[in-house]
Parts: C-alpha cells; structure tokens; sequence
C-alpha cells in the first residue's frame, strides 16, 4: 500500500515527495513507523512494513483530515493562501469559487469533533469556540442521511482521494452551505440596478424595495427602454390586484384588445400600451424567466431580483 503522507514525531505532516530520509516517520492513521521509498523510477511514497494492519481507506481518510486541519491553520498562523469551494452558482449555476473560510471567518479546524446533535465530525471549523462548519471526508461510505439532514451548520462533504491530491480546492459531493453569488452575478446586479435607475427618473416611476419584482424591457410600439413589474402570486392575465400598496403607476387595471378582457397589466409611462403577458412571461427572453412566483414562503425577493439581472445581462441589456 502506497501512503502519499507520513507525520514526524512531532505530528508534522509530510508529503513523500518533499519528505527527507532523515527523518522518521510514522503511519497518519495507525501511528506505525512507516519507510520513505524515493527512487528515479517510482512515485515517491511511504510504506508500511510487511505485517502492518492498516487499510487504504484508514490512511487516506485520516490523511485527508489532517491536510484539511494543515491548511486551515498555515492559512490563519502562517498567512498562506486559503482554501476555496467549487460550487454552481445558485444564480446563473456556473461554478464558482467561493471562499468560504474567510466568509464565516474561520480561526482554527479541530479532528473529530463531537456535534451538540452527537455526531462526530471529521473536521471542525470553528470561530469564537464555535463550530461554523463541518467537513465529512468520503472514501468509500458517504455521510449518511440522517446525520446530513440533522447538522444544522453548513457542511460539505469531500473524496478523500481529491483532498490529498489538492487541499486547497474543496469540490463537494454533497454541501449545504450559505447563499452566496459568484462575482459575475454580483456586477450583473449592480449594473442592473444602476440601469433601473435610470429609466426609473426618465419615466418617474417608483422603483419598489420589496413585494414588485421589476425588469427592463423595450415597449413593443415606441421601441423605448421601460421597467416591468410582477410579483409573487401573480399569474397570466391576472383579474386579481396585488396585496401592496402603492401600486406601480405602470401597473394597471386594463381592457386588452388581445386577450379581450381586462387583467392587470403592465403598460409604457410613454405610450400607455399594453405590454403583453405573454412576452413578459411566455417568451424565451422575457424579463422574468428565472424568476419564482410562487406565493408561499419559498418566494425570496433578493434570489428572484439577482436571476432578474443575471439575465438582463445575458440578454445583452446591461
């Protein structure tokens, strides 16, 4: 068995192919002395003797863990880079590197930690003695489901094999995690909102804080930049008003030639037609295609308006 790791006697960690034979060193997982092997022909690594008891998967599993706990604490005591989560963007579902240990501001990682709920913790990250996170290491058995649905902290699962290949670039197999969004979708929402601005002075319409989603559009018939609005709840062609007030003044009670029937429709502050529902919410490139309208607690104001602008820009609007 090939281990890609040994500590020293003063629990140092030591990749074989920096690793010096003046040293001894001993097996991460069951603490036996362990022979450095570097030659020309192969891989540099450590070896138990022939009668050891230690499995691959106990090796690389405590192997694992201690890379993880070595990269937190150079980071923190010895100002060396941090390590970075690769997950999709809950936004735009690019991935996306989020940096996620100077977010929660983590201080140390401890191995095998109790959780208030009973389960151990492979690893720990801990701030203000407490836990701020938890990370599971994957060999062979996955973290199990129950212990998954019952840490109330942000996790993330991770293979072994990944970790001791790179413990700087963490890539979940399963995670759960605080909101984030990528840096595209951060400056696609700032030029949105500056965008918004605009028209909303040159229109004089009221740009909402809550409750009204809005867009940006180009009226059918005067072919000027305008905002639209929608909200959670509302449907196509909807005889229902909304809940707040005010009211949008674009937002009106309308009879549609179109549709042959009045419905609460947005309308252009320059001309006054009708902006459609269907191109607001049946075309490909409506304004408000990634939005969830669903009018229950799933309906979150701040996730619906990032989608909003990440896809104005990718319409080539901002």
């Amino acid at each position: 068995m090939l281990i890609p790791y040994a500590v020293d006697q003063e629990g140092n960690l030591y990749n074989a192919k920096e690793a010096g034979k003046e040293k001894q060193y001993y097996c991460p997982s069951c603490g036996e002395k362990v022979v450095l092997r570097k030659g020309k022909v192969r891989t540099a690594h450590f070896a138990h003797k022939a009668n050891a008891k230690c499995s691959e998967e106990t090796v690389i599993h405590k192997t694992a863990k201690l890379l993880i706990q070595q990269v937190i604490q150079s980071w923190k005591k010895e100002n060396k880079k941090a390590p970075v989560i690769i997950v999709k963007c809950p936004i735009c579902y690019n991935p996306s590197e989020v940096r996620i240990v100077e977010q929660i501001r983590i201080e140390d990682a401890l191995l095998e930690y109790r959780l208030p709920e009973g389960y151990i913790a492979d690893v720990a990250l801990i701030a203000n003695n407490k836990i701020k996170m938890v990370i599971e290491i994957k060999v062979t058995h996955s973290v199990e489901q129950e212990k998954q649905e019952r840490i109330n902290i942000p996790f993330v699962e991770l293979d072994g094999y990944e970790v001791i290949n790179n413990p700087f670039v963490w890539k979940p197999l399963k995670y759960k995690l605080p909101f984030f969004v990528c840096d595209n979708c951060k400056d696609a929402y700032k030029k949105f909102l500056r965008k918004a601005k605009t028209i909303a002075q040159k229109t004089r319409v009221k740009i909402p804080t809550e409750y009204y989603l809005y867009g940006i559009t180009t009226c059918w018939k005067c072919k000027r930049e305008i905002l639209v609005f929608t909200w959670a709840g509302h449907t196509s062609l909807d005889k229902r008003a909304p809940k707040k007030k005010p009211i949008p003044s674009t937002i009106q009670y309308r009879y549609s030639k179109t549709a042959k029937q009045k419905y609460w429709a947005n309308v252009c502050p320059y001309c006054g037609a009708i902006q459609g529902d269907w191109f607001l919410y049946d075309e490909p490139d409506n304004p408000f295609i990634d939005c969830n309208l669903v009018d229950d607690s799933s309906f979150n104001y701040k996730k619906n308006m990032l989608r909003i602008a990440a896809h104005a820009k990718e319409m080539g609007m901002l």
